[in-house]
């Protein structure tokens, strides 16, 4: 099996969100893996927490 692997570097992602309440604070669980050419996969991230500051 082949996967696609981007060059090493950051990347950025967009997912469009939808404001539930009026508090101006969103948080989102994250989870991702990372993997590198040059120095293979690290562990997956699961469910990590992050706040967003909603305009």
């Amino acid at each position: 099996m082949h996967l696609p692997v981007s060059e090493d570097g950051p990347v950025t992602l967009e997912l469009p969100v939808r404001r539930a309440g009026v508090d101006g604070v969103a948080r989102a669980l994250l989870t991702y893996g990372a993997c590198s050419e040059r120095f293979g996969c690290s562990a997956p991230v699961r469910d990590r927490a992050v706040e967003l500051r909603l305009p």
